[in-house]
């Protein structure tokens, strides 16, 4: 059916702009520089830092990341679209940090998405009708986590090509071939190389929406297959290979475990959300997924409904809903005999991700929806209560999850040990793209050496180019085999004066082995081509040039465009010039290792080290930069590899890459400087055996524990400490502070560490979003406290309270700390954090263990002065009994967990006090009548249980009294339960201080009402006592006295017996 088509001309520029301003919610927290809290967000962070990098050393589309998989190499551009992160390129070299970049490819996809939907429904509604589809599109509940939830960079800006892809199909379906075809062909290939899951989706939609609007016109549906064909073909360069070489890595774990479709169905017909506001949770052990929303289904099915009452618009009203209708449906567990049926459906891993097409749909039946209101004043409120019915709905419940991640946190080295911590790839990542090679699990045999088939032959000398070509020297030309700490795949090739030699991967490690025949004593490993590639690109050439000969403009320009095209690609295959040969050995070390090269790239080295006889260990070195009078003006101290290259793997004929950020100078000015290294150990420095030796004398406290050092003279040094700060991150990473906290003031150290200072929040400090948001957050919340919607701040917590505690925490509450940290000196290991809620009698409570920032400021990474706030939360568990209980703090190391020791005034061995927080009493006890009487701010109240009339001798018994607190008390009493005969001493007693010590009466407030209990042992004696009970102070022994004169309260007598 084709449509009669409204002119888009007049108004756009208007409609964008409110849409934009619809969208403000969406796009404002987007514009603070702050990161994502998301695994999808840090795996496309850590992906454009690789692409950056590769731009930067000079390789256009590298499909190979040397520094994923603990720095042993990754194929993972060769498998995932590349486009995302080119994307981003552009925002960095503009001069936005990554993290920026990040979000504004974000925001680009919204746009996209925004003005797409616009687009495609302006043809055929009015302009208020396409503002409002677009709303719902832009801002659908699925759109919305792929921003906030998910930070899916690359799902986000496919959603917001897809709309671009179906409008090209409605122009080309309607008016027949022109440019249309040839968007049609850049959107596809756009798509793919965006999100291919998404493609996998959207692109058989779009040719079924083409048969469906063209009907018995099979030249145009032709036309528009043909345009798909070509997209595809565009996008072969990326596609082809990841099909040709899915047999060299192990790509079924995208669709197994956690990632088995199975996991993820939504039970029966629950697939639609039950509240009229979308709920932002996905919890997988509840089984609770992302689902359609109430009012996004509702919407649309009313939009199906008022569209079957117009004819020319029946066809496409009947399309989308059988689109929303079967989207919504295959995300039941129902479901799953066609999925698998489908085997490409597994690719898709969520069926959730069928919320693109819900997307999509919903919103063209809303656009329908808007345009079939009535005109005149009531389209116009009809249109505002559209409008502001999806805002409520999609936006309320919405929280962005904002890090205040600094630029220089998000570095090579961090993602090492993010990597080391979670055992994943990247950082969330279970190593699909992993060669099979490899091993299997790359984190349990990180201590094992690689294995030869023939003689290992010494390497005596290395050095590398921008490309991560290695040029190795060879100790002798009697043939052998030589290794690399790479990961081995066709990738990667090697060669010696113009002959190819054989390479492989060795059984153990998966590293490249390269076989060296006889009278050869050099080898150079560089990229390589494989025939996958060279397919990929012809293809996509050819590809390119069809689509450029069909585009409408002047045969000249076409068959010019076509000529650079080509060229471009030819020049793409032309080889690199190898590094140059390496010199000899720098320097030899008593404790085996031998630096055979070294390079400076921008702020980064890399040395080149192996060794003459297995390894044990961790291996330490130490980089200086030493002024003329043996001074060290810049140093860095490091574990070899961050880690990830213990002695154990060491072994002759393999060398082993250790690249890490230059150091910051100590002072500016500093000229005539030399670079050193040298190897430290737990008392020292390692002795160099051959190299030009050097001494410098260093500032401690050191990793050495001595300031006399020594090592191998590298030459002259150049810092630059502008740049330098950057890459290590030695500015202080200090983010705002919210108001209501308390400092701790702090002055206690572990070994190089000293914790300065420490504040306390209330509420979810992860989940703080330093923005518009909380100036509006805040009101609502006062607002919501005035009609009683929530609890008052007394039962959700508060900061401080009685007892100089540093918060006041009901059971179930949040805890939130800010630590803030400083390097004494440069820590050699990587140390975890452990905060911790213990009561009095040292039982844990709650805990939070992490790496410093979430892994992103490791301490291996700190430089001496280095200052940074840390965050912690800890949830109180529902159960926790009332009390004050210790807060206190340790540092361990991850590798073995020892424990590091504290010192200073709140040091407590390897715990640190940070103080104490006080959890309150919930609720009012059940208790019976009895004894009541009022001792100034307590009053007894009851018991829980009447005393028994009798007891035993020896035999223990309770009582259980209950306080109601009425005022504050200014010091710790002791309660008494004394029985006794008038006028004479008790004869026995179960003093204790209330809830056996746990709660101090001192941190008693008014309103509290607290259960505790006591036990009295019977005496020898016989006979009838009395039972009383009182406060006393157990400085003084002075006791409280009740409001009738008394100090103690009978709660009965109790006859003893044998």
């Amino acid at each position: 059916m084709i449509e009669r088509r409204r002119s888009v001309a007049g108004g756009w520029p208007i409609d964008l702009i409110v849409l934009a301003l619809l969208l403000a919610p969406a796009w404002l927290p987007l514009l603070q520089g702050q990161m994502l809290g998301s695994d999808d967000g840090y795996d496309h962070l850590y992906r454009l830092i690789e692409r950056v990098d590769s731009l930067r050393r000079g390789d256009p589309y590298a499909r190979w990341s040397d520094n994923y998989a603990l720095g042993f190499g990754y194929p993972v551009f060769h498998y995932y679209g590349p486009a995302t992160t080119f994307l981003g390129v552009p925002f960095v070299l503009l001069g936005a940090t990554l993290i920026a970049a990040i979000n504004a490819c974000l925001i680009t996809g919204l746009a996209a998405g925004a003005t797409g939907m616009y687009a495609l429904l302006r043809g055929n509604v009015t302009r208020p009708a396409a503002v409002i589809g677009a709303l719902a599109y832009a801002a659908s509940p699925y759109f919305l986590i792929d921003l906030f939830l998910r930070s899916a960079v690359a799902e986000s800006l496919a959603l917001g090509i897809a709309p671009w892809l179906f409008l090209a199909v409605a122009r080309a379906t309607r008016a027949g071939p022109s440019r249309s075809t040839v968007s049609i062909a850049l959107a596809t290939g756009a798509l793919i190389l965006m999100h291919n899951i998404t493609a996998l989706f959207v692109l058989p939609l779009a040719g079924g929406w083409a048969l469906s609007r063209a009907g018995l016109d099979f030249r145009r549906v032709g036309d528009v297959a043909a345009a798909m064909v070509a997209g595809a073909g565009l996008t072969a360069v990326y596609w082809y290979p990841a099909i040709a070489d899915r047999g060299l890595v192990h790509l079924e774990r995208l669709t197994t475990q956690y990632f088995d479709f199975h996991n993820h169905f939504n039970a029966g017909i629950d697939v639609v959300q039950r509240t009229l506001t979308f709920e932002y949770r996905f919890d997988f052990a509840q089984r609770f997924f992302f689902r359609a929303g109430l009012v996004q289904i509702g919407m649309a099915g009313l939009g199906w409904i008022v569209a079957l009452a117009r004819r020319g618009r029946r066809l496409d009203a009947m399309f989308w809903a059988t689109v929303l209708a079967v989207a919504t449906l295959l995300q039941s567990d129902a479901a799953a005999p066609i999925w698998e049926s489908v085997p490409p459906l597994a690719f898709a891993q969520f069926p959730f991700r069928l919320l693109v097409l819900t997307s999509l749909a919903s919103a063209m039946l809303v656009g329908y929806l808007a345009d079939a209101l009535p005109a005149g004043i009531w389209r116009r409120f009809g249109v505002v209560a559209l409008g502001a019915v999806w805002l409520v709905a999609s936006f309320s419940g919405l929280r962005p999850i904002l890090l205040d991640l600094a630029p220089g946190e998000a570095s090579e080295y961090a993602l090492r040990r993010i990597e080391i911590d979670r055992s994943k790839i990247g950082t969330s990542t279970g190593g699909e793209f992993m060669p099979k090679s490899a091993p299997s699990d790359l984190f349990a045999v990180l201590d094992r050496a690689p294995t030869f088939s023939a003689r290992p032959i010494p390497i005596v000398g290395a050095t590398s180019n921008s490309l991560g070509a290695i040029s190795l020297r060879l100790a002798d030309a009697d043939g052998g085999q030589v290794s690399i700490d790479r990961h081995a795949f066709p990738l990667w090739s090697a060669r010696t004066d113009g002959r190819a030699l054989a390479i492989g991967a060795d059984e153990q490690r998966g590293f490249i082995r390269v076989d060296v025949p006889p009278g050869v004593n050099s080898v150079i490993i560089e990229g390589a081509t494989p025939a996958s590639v060279v397919v990929g690109t012809a293809a996509a050439l050819a590809s390119a040039i069809i689509v450029i000969l069909a585009m409408p403009m002047r045969l000249v320009v076409r068959f010019g465009l076509a000529l650079t095209l080509a060229l471009i690609g030819w020049v793409g295959f032309v080889p690199r010039p190898p590094p140059e040969l390496p010199g000899l050995a720098i320097g030899t070390f008593d404790s085996g290792q031998r630096l055979v090269g070294w390079h400076a790239d921008g702020s980064n080295i890399e040395f080149f080290w192996t060794t003459d006889r297995p390894l044990r260990g961790d291996l330490r070195a130490a980089l200086r930069a030493i002024d003329a009078d043996g001074n060290v003006v810049a140093r860095h101290d490091w574990l070899i590899g961050g880690g990830a290259r213990p002695g154990g793997m060491w072994t002759p004929g393999l060398l082993v890459r250790d690249r890490v950020a230059l150091p910051a100078a100590a002072e500016d000015g500093a000229a005539d400087l030399r670079w050193a290294i040298g190897v430290t150990r737990e008392r020292g420095y390692g002795a160099p055996l051959s190299g030009r030796t050097i001494t410098w004398t260093d500032r401690c406290p050191c990793v050495a524990q001595t300031p006399d050092g020594r090592g191998i003279d590298l030459g002259n040094a150049s810092l630059d400490r502008a740049r330098t700060e950057r890459s290590v991150g030695s500015a202080d990473v200090t983010p705002r502070r919210p108001n209501d906290s308390v400092r701790a003031s702090l002055g206690i150290a572990a070994g190089t560490v000293s914790l300065e200072g420490s504040d306390v929040e209330i509420g979810d400090v992860l989940a703080n979003s330093y923005g518009p948001r909380d100036w509006i957050d805040q009101r609502m919340a006062r607002l919501a406290r005035r009609l009683g919607v929530v609890a008052p701040a007394a039962e959700v917590g508060h900061v401080g309270g009685p007892a100089k505690v540093l918060a006041t925490v009901p059971p179930g509450g949040d805890l939130s700390l800010r630590l803030r940290w400083v390097a004494l000196a440069e820590p050699i290991y990587d140390y975890a954090v452990t905060v911790q809620v213990l009561d009095r009698q040292g039982r844990l409570l709650a805990q939070d263990d992490e790496w410093p920032r979430r892994g992103f400021s490791p301490t291996g990474l700190w430089s001496r002065g280095f200052r940074v706030d840390d965050r912690f939360r800890l949830r109180l568990p529902s159960d926790t009994p009332s009390g004050v209980h210790r807060v206190v703090v340790g540092l361990y190391r991850r590798s073995d967990l020892r424990r590091v020791n504290w010192t200073g005034e709140r040091a407590r061995g390897d715990w640190a006090e940070l103080g104490a927080i006080k959890v309150p009493p919930v609720g009012i006890p059940t208790f019976g009548s009895g004894p009541s009487a009022e001792f100034g701010p307590v009053s007894l109240v009851g018991l829980t249980a009447a005393p028994p009339v009798s007891a035993r001798v020896g035999e223990p018994f309770a009582i259980e009294p209950v306080w109601q607190v009425n005022g504050t008390l200014d010091r710790d009493y002791t309660t008494f339960v004394h029985l006794s005969r008038e006028g004479l001493p008790p004869v026995a007693n179960g003093d204790s201080p209330p809830l056996s010590g746990s709660y101090p009466t001192s941190a008693w407030e008014s309103g509290e009402t607290i259960r505790d209990r006591y036990t009295v042992v019977a005496p020898g004696d016989l006979g009838v006592f009395d039972l009383s009970i009182g406060f006393y102070d157990p400085q003084s022994g002075r006791r409280l006295v009740a409001s009738d004169g008394r100090d103690a309260i009978s709660l009965g007598r109790i006859s003893i017996v044998p």
